[in-house]
């Protein structure tokens, strides 16, 4: 039998000094369940949109708990200490990408890693971005929606994450943001409903 064993169990292995990648659950979500029917149902792209609802409507509050309470677990860990925040919507932006990647270049150059010089920061960050826009091109064929419940649930808890996490302004500013990109962003549609349960 496999035994995972937690972060706090590997402090001997591990700088306490970590770089957290996160992303906007409203878009993490569906991204995950893309990737998860590639790998496991070989498929090519997004599932059918009724494959989503019924995802959403299933999984998607207690998904939001989980990237919640991992937020907060990194945030507060005792041995770890966050010296990077690793927007993936930063990341893959032509404004914020190229200076993001210098920063976390120059975080592993301060854990003793070789790293490239800055005036190959921006040739390195095109050549990873481009291959990620192409692949995002070819994933999304339609608009994840959400219901007005899902949408107001997210929204209450990203502020009950940033009245945590008060004393911390650039993760403070990462989730304003995502709060920002929900209420401006956000697709509506109706519950989806199991049809067949009732036939």
């Amino acid at each position: 039998m496999l035994i995972c064993k937690g972060p706090e169990k590997q402090t001997e292995n591990f700088q306490s000094t970590v770089i957290f990648v996160l992303r906007n659950i409203n878009t993490v979500f569906p991204a995950f369940q893309i990737y998860k029917g590639i790998a496991y149902h070989g498929r090519s792209g997004q599932g059918p949109e009724s494959e989503w609802r019924r995802t959403r409507d299933e999984y998607f509050q207690s998904s939001l708990i989980q990237w919640k309470e991992m937020i907060l677990w990194w945030k507060n860990a005792d041995y770890y200490k966050i010296g990077l925040y690793l927007p993936y919507e930063d990341l893959v932006d032509t404004e914020s990408g190229p200076n993001l990647v210098q920063r976390l270049a120059d975080q592993l150059h301060l854990a003793g890693f070789d790293v490239a010089p800055s005036k190959d920061i921006p040739c390195i960050w095109y050549r990873m971005v481009k291959e990620e826009w192409k692949v995002n091109d070819a994933l999304w064929d339609y608009t994840p929606k959400y219901t007005k419940e899902q949408y107001n649930y997210s929204l209450h808890e990203l502020e009950k994450i940033m009245a945590l996490i008060k004393d911390d302004d650039e993760l403070t500013e990462i989730l304003r943001k995502y709060k920002v990109d929900i209420e401006e962003n956000t697709s509506f549609e109706k519950s989806w409903e199991n049809r067949s349960a009732h036939q």
